[in-house]
C-alpha cells in the first residue's frame, strides 16, 4: 500500500475524534431524513454538501499538518491504488466518503437509531 494511504488509514481508524465528529454530525442532522419516503428531497443535497465539506476540511487539515501532502495528491494515489483485498476495502471506503448514495445510507441508518420522528 502507498505510504500516504497507509498513514491516512491509520489515522482514520485510530483517531477517535475523527469518527466521533462524523457520528455526531449525522446524529445532529438525521432529523431531516424521512425514512418513510424514498423521495430524494432537496435538503438532502444541502446536507450532503455540508457533510462533504466537513470531511474534506478534516482530511485536508490532517494531510497538510501531518503528512505534508494535499487532498489532490491523496485522491490521485487512491485512484491508482489496487481495489482488491483488505487494502482495497479502505481505498473503496475513502472514495465513497463523499458519494451521495453512501451518504444517504449513513444518514438513513442514523435516522433509524434516532428517537426523532420523520419530518
Amino acid at each position: 500500500m502507498d505510504p500516504l494511504i497507509a498513514q491516512v488509514e491509520t489515522w482514520f481508524w485510530e483517531d477517535p475524534e475523527f469518527s466521533a465528529s462524523f457520528e455526531k454530525w449525522a446524529d445532529d442532522h438525521c432529523g431531516e431524513i424521512d425514512n418513510d419516503s424514498e423521495e430524494c428531497k432537496l435538503v438532502y443535497t444541502s446536507l450532503h454538501k455540508e457533510f462533504s465539506s466537513l470531511y474534506e476540511h478534516k482530511l485536508t487539515e490532517y494531510l497538510e499538518e501531518s503528512c505534508s501532502s494535499s487532498v489532490q495528491e491523496f485522491y490521485e494515489k487512491l485512484q491508482r491504488a489496487p481495489r482488491d483485498g483488505k487494502e482495497g476495502q479502505f481505498v473503496e471506503m475513502m472514495l465513497m466518503m463523499v458519494d451521495f448514495d453512501a451518504f444517504m445510507a449513513m444518514m438513513r441508518d442514523a435516522k433509524s437509531r434516532s428517537p426523532r420522528p420523520s419530518p
